[in-house]
């Protein structure tokens, strides 16, 4: 399907009064950006996985995000789109991150949770959305009676978020254990391109081509402009001194 969308071959739809195409309407749902990238990432290798989600943060790498993945040593247990988890403090209420991922990682072996709230583009990073989601999941955590993983971590991809550090101070309020890391989307791409330049095997690289591709189909673009362009001749000074005379 995503091979389809990219070179257009699902036609157009009535939206209204106009016909627009299924590749229009599918870049313009922020949760297809989402899933068309995790989906891939929880396919590759795990070490793969986690230098990708490495890279992704590399704007913005205080410790936190060093400790959640700068692991070589790492398999994913599980991957959840979008699970569904009470709110404590309203039960009329849910929350849904649009990631949740359970690894294992280092030697010796710690466990580590992960959840993910990624937005397209500009849109808002939501500070009451996260302190919501780290509520809820240790609520469920309790509910099930389930032990508490050596790492907890939170990663906001991709939005805008108008001040970092508060956003990190309610975090830490609701979750005072909490990993925190923000990423970019560009970023990503960034990763997948270096990713593809070092890898070789045939199977993983045809996973990270298609993740380079589902960015690329949502704007998300590395073009690595320096190592491209030609280096500039060195114009010597009596080749000046003739352009100034002629000039």
């Amino acid at each position: 399907m995503l091979n389809a969308l990219i070179h257009a071959k699902h036609g157009k739809h009535e939206d209204g009064e106009e016909r627009v195409s299924w590749r229009q309407t599918f870049r313009a749902i922020e949760d297809h950006v989402t899933a068309s990238i995790f989906e891939r990432l929880s396919y590759l290798s795990a070490p793969c996985a986690m230098r990708l989600l490495h890279g992704t943060t590399r704007r913005n790498r205080p410790k936190d995000a060093e400790t959640l993945f700068s692991w070589r040593s790492v398999s994913l247990d599980r991957m959840e789109f979008w699970p569904c988890w009470d709110d404590p403090s309203d039960n009329r209420r849910s929350r849904e991150p649009d990631v949740y991922c359970e690894w294992q990682v280092g030697d010796p072996v710690r466990s580590l949770h992960l959840i993910v709230e990624a937005k397209p583009g500009s849109i808002a990073q939501l500070k009451d959305q996260w302190v919501g989601e780290l509520k809820s999941y240790h609520h469920v955590q309790e509910l099930e009676g389930a032990e508490e993983p050596d790492i907890i971590g939170f990663l906001a991809i991709g939005g805008r978020i108008s001040d970092p550090q508060d956003f990190m101070k309610a975090v830490r309020a609701a979750s005072p254990e909490v990993q925190v890391a923000i990423g970019g989307w560009e970023d990503l791409a960034r990763a997948l391109y270096f990713e593809l330049k070092a890898n070789t095997l045939p199977w993983e690289r045809r996973i990270l081509q298609d993740m380079s591709d589902a960015l690329r189909l949502f704007g998300y673009i590395y073009v690595p402009f320096l190592p491209t362009l030609k280096s500039m001749p060195v114009i010597s000074e009596g080749a000046i001194n003739r352009i100034g005379i002629r000039t």
